[in-house]
């Protein structure tokens, strides 16, 4: 009967420990990303008042802080509309992301789909901005704070 009964105790454990193991491994597929994530359009302006097309996703859980990471494409930022995911989120390399927490900003370049301002493929950089005026894409979104 002991036996029995550490047999029947060994079983509920292993089945514990697989059932627990299962939870642990996550599958970010598009319900986990629309139960965890939120999405939220905006328009950023530049150095020079060009406002950028930008889609923000980030984590429900407001807990604790998330790390970032930005995309800027001139590719399309798309799907655009407040409720509609990107599949790429959770059918690429990007799930990785998701799993850790990211908050993942994408942005349309300049002059690009829903992004305001004239496209110039590579924008050579400005060594010299004496101006707002005078852009460039590795310091677009940089705004010098003027006392």
């Amino acid at each position: 009967m002991l036996q029995n009964m550490l047999s029947h105790a060994r079983f509920l454990g292993a089945l514990f420990l697989f059932w627990f193991h299962g939870l642990a491994a996550q599958i970010i597929d598009s319900a986990w990303t629309y139960t965890n994530y939120s999405k939220e359009d905006v328009y950023i302006p530049m150095r020079d008042g060009v406002k950028l097309f930008t889609t923000v996703y980030s984590p429900i859980d407001k807990s604790e802080f998330h790390p970032m990471l930005m995309m800027r494409t001139p590719y399309s930022v798309a799907p655009y509309g407040k409720n509609i995911l990107s599949p790429r989120l959770y059918n690429t390399y990007w799930k990785k992301y998701l799993e850790e927490g990211y908050i993942i900003v994408m942005q349309d370049v300049r002059g690009r789909y829903m992004s305001e301002g004239e496209f110039e493929d590579v924008r050579p950089f400005n060594t010299d901005k004496n101006t707002k005026n005078q852009i460039d894409e590795a310091s677009d979104a940089f705004h010098k704070k003027s006392n």
